[in-house]
């Protein structure tokens, strides 16, 4: 149904209503819902306000882009009479700031394919919405989102409005890690941790300078302003002392660093146009500039005095000059005597302590392992590889084996031992296998072995050792199940035996324990979700077998423990960014029996 120029949708239509856990710092609850319309039915995405803003409404309505989410429609809710659905595609990888943070520990590995993609979709986005005579106000990682088939999409346009070159705010108007410094000004009368400010103007060019904190972003892996604490230090920061973010050592190119620099200027007029912006990473990604430059870290503030057209393609000839070509071919290796390989293996998988790993790079000794393997690739010597990587497999399998007990050295070594994997099946050189590979990792693929045979070892020693972390995770929970889940009461109903301090709350810190150590040692996010989802399951069974034992207690009270138990967890796992659908059926089989419970009680 037409309404003032957009759809409206039935309430009715929507259906399975789920909350997104990846739309980090957003004000809204988002949800995942099935919509039905006219006998078809499709996944999107809602979301809920309290407050109706037909602004909002009417820009997304009015904005029809390949990198902007989205408008399906409005629904407007009957309870709360003022809230209301927007509905949107969904972008199922969830938002930039999700993906980022999910692949943190290997991202400078896991951007290649995409980093640059995703940055001209963004500014190609921001420069349609300019074009259209918007400004969007809150441009931030969170609030972009990436679909299934990796295409970056601008969001959330609740702070969006019609600009003008004139126009001021009287409140600020985004988020403050990506906020330009004329943004941050609020009225007189309102207060920043206890200061005042006065209103300031704002333009198109502050969402440029908001873009260009997204690239750095995507160039990093780093959250913005982590080391400040709270709105006010950003605030000093930024504008009264003028600092910016540093300059990253992994910034491929110092023509891209003086981009950065520029979107940043103090002096918005200084800034350039997201059109210009996005003629530059078009022009720059069609050089390949993929060879990292001998750039120092250093401040934004240090290249301000750089010609204004960037885009200039003689801007590259004042770059430092790049390491001669025969260096580059043996980047990442690591030369070693074939008698030292005991050595290696002794100091970096027998004598190495997990415990100690967090200070160290995420999957350091595969990396390690990988450099030794390409030396030998380089002056083709099978036996050198034959003797590492049989001395690898044996180093690891003795390691797990003596600390079968401990979930740090499982988890450690089953995170090194797929990246290991994963490592060899990337620089291959086999087209199926690297063909998602920049030119530059292609260069890096290994030359003169097949080593297929290896990575099936090494495949089988991961499942080996996943059946080592799925014990630990057993055996860590199994005692924890009856007490936390049968033997303990939600306040307010009876309770039937004394719980021995266990509750809910300790199993879900067990199960906090678990995830960060995993994540800690930078596993792969697949894995850790599959590993979690074997520990629901075996919380889910214990459960229920157990409650079969105890007959006794199968009665009405039950199933609303078992609905607050549920609810806790599926709270947990939504703030672990882990919840979607295929959690949600591991914890089915409890629902079921709450049901049932409770229909029990009805019926007596």
């Amino acid at each position: 149904m037409e309404e003032e120029g957009y759809n409206i949708i039935p309430e009715s239509e929507l259906a399975h209503l789920k909350p997104i856990g990846s739309r980090e710092s957003s004000n809204s609850t988002v949800y995942t819902a099935l919509w039905t319309h006219e006998g078809a039915e499709r996944m999107v995405a809602a979301k809920s306000c309290n407050k109706f803003r037909e602004e909002e409404v009417k820009i997304l309505a009015a904005l029809r882009h390949k990198n902007v989410i989205k408008f399906l429609g409005l629904v407007k809710q009957k309870f709360p009479p003022d809230g209301f659905f927007i509905v949107t595609e969904l972008a199922e990888k969830g938002s930039l700031w999700y993906v980022i943070a999910q692949n943190r520990g290997n991202w400078q590995e896991y951007k290649k394919p995409v980093w640059m993609k995703w940055a001209k979709e963004g500014a190609e986005a921001l420069m349609y919405i300019h074009q259209k005579n918007y400004q969007h106000g809150d441009v931030k990682s969170p609030n972009s989102v990436i679909t299934a088939d990796d295409t970056l999409k601008i969001c959330d346009l609740g702070t969006a409005r019609k600009y003008n070159c004139t126009a001021s705010t009287n409140t600020v108007r985004g988020s403050y890690p990506w906020m330009a410094p004329e943004a941050m000004g609020v009225s007189e009368r309102q207060e920043v941790d206890g200061q005042t400010r006065k209103a300031c103007k704002v333009t198109a060019k502050a969402d440029v300078f908001s873009y260009a904190v997204v690239l750095w972003e995507l160039i990093t892996g780093k959250v913005p302003h982590e080391e400040k604490r709270g709105q006010f230090e950003i605030y000093l920061a930024v504008v009264k002392k003028k600092e910016r973010l540093e300059i990253p050592t992994e910034c491929p190119d110092t023509s891209l660093a003086e981009l950065m620099a520029r979107c940043w200027d103090a002096d918005h007029r200084q800034r350039p146009d997201m059109k210009e912006v996005h003629q530059f990473l078009v022009e720059f990604d069609a050089t390949d500039a993929t060879t990292p430059t001998s750039l120092s870290k250093t401040t934004a503030a240090s290249h301000h005095s750089a010609p204004a057209n960037i885009s200039n393609r003689k801007r590259r000839q004042i770059a430092p000059a790049i390491v001669s070509m025969k260096k580059r071919e043996i980047l990442g290796m690591l030369e070693y005597r074939q008698e030292d390989d005991v050595k290696i293996i002794k100091t970096i998988i027998i004598d190495f302590n997990p415990k100690n790993a967090e200070s160290h790079l995420p999957g350091l000794p595969a990396y390690i392992i990988f450099m030794c393997i390409r030396h030998a690739d380089d002056i083709n010597d099978d036996r050198k590889v034959k003797a590492l990587l049989t001395g690898v497999v044996n180093g690891i399998k003795k390691t797990v084996t003596n600390h079968f007990e401990d979930f740090e050295y499982v988890s450690f070594w089953l995170t090194n031992t797929i990246r290991l994997m994963h490592t060899l099946m990337q620089y291959s050189g086999e087209e199926n296998l690297s063909s998602q590979n920049t030119h530059r990792q292609n260069e890096h693929c290994l030359r003169n072995f097949d080593l297929s045979e290896y990575r099936q070892v090494m495949n089988d020693l991961g499942v080996h050792i996943y059946q080592m972390l799925v014990d630990i995770i057993k055996n860590k929970l199994q005692p924890k199940i009856v007490p936390a889940m049968l033997e303990t009461d939600v306040a307010g109903l009876f309770t039937i035996h004394d719980s021995q301090n266990i509750t809910v709350e300790s199993l879900i810190d067990q199960l906090t324990t678990f995830l960060t150590v995993m994540n800690n040692h930078g596993m792969d996010p697949e894995v850790v979700r599959q590993a979690i989802k074997q520990s629901l399951y075996l919380v889910t069974a214990n459960y229920i077998n157990d409650m079969l034992l105890w007959k006794d207690r199968c009665f009405g009270a039950k199933g609303v423990q078992i609905r607050y138990i549920v609810s806790e967890l599926e709270k947990w796992l939504q703030s672990s960014k882990l919840y979607d659908h295929s959690m949600e059926e591991t914890l089915e089989p409890l629902v079921q029996i709450a049901q049932l419970l409770q229909a029990e009680k009805t019926t007596e």
